[in-house]
């Protein structure tokens, strides 16, 4: 595109029309509006199924790594939660990556399950706030559906079978907590705060 701009105003005038020697500048700026903001999102909801997963094989392993079903059967009451739990991390966390990658070519472009989801919400769910935005509605999503739960799964499984948080269960729940928090703050920028960094 710029290469074309610059022979076009050679051809034309003999010389670069004003203002083409920004256009790499603006390529630039461009690129941080759209694809930076939404980044921090993609790479705590990252690390947050990191922290799931890590715990998950952690509890898995010191049950013997399902070589003795005997033990695992006893503890199918902390497995199946802790396991829908993580599943549900990773589908979020597919969802987050889905929507960055469409809502940066085009904010108002809609995303597949989220939108229709939201709309959903909205519509039977008085509390929902219409002006929610997808990203602020995935957020909420995930700290109702996956962190909260992660922390109070991680801290009773932990309790219960050693009497205190394992090294596994302290980054499971530090990578929540703060997940939870980076996406409560997220929701509280003003909207036209959002607008302006591309949000």
């Amino acid at each position: 595109m710029y290469s074309q701009r610059r022979e076009q105003a050679f051809e034309e005038n003999g010389a670069e029309p004003y203002g083409t020697i920004e256009e790499p500048k603006e390529c630039l700026e461009d690129f941080r509006r759209k694809w930076i903001p939404g980044f921090g999102n993609v790479f705590n909801s990252a690390a947050d199924v990191g922290g799931d997963w890590y715990y998950f094989y952690s509890v898995w392993k010191s049950l013997g790594g399902g070589g003795d079903n005997l033990i695992v059967e006893e503890n199918l009451d902390l497995l199946v939660p802790l396991f829908v739990v993580t599943v549900a991390s990773t589908v979020i966390f597919l969802l987050v990556i889905v929507t960055y990658f469409t809502k940066a070519g085009d904010p108002n472009r809609e995303v597949c399950c989220v939108d229709s989801f939201k709309r959903f919400c909205m519509k039977f769910c008085c509390c929902w706030r219409k002006e929610l935005d997808t990203n602020n509605f995935l957020s909420l999503v995930e700290d109702v559906a996956e962190d909260i739960p992660t922390i109070a799964l991680t801290a009773m499984i932990d309790f219960r079978r050693q009497g205190g948080i394992s090294p596994a269960g302290v980054f499971s729940i530090t990578t929540s907590v703060f997940n939870l928090f980076y996406n409560m703050l997220q929701r509280l920028i003003p909207k036209e705060k959002q607008a302006q960094k591309g949000v």
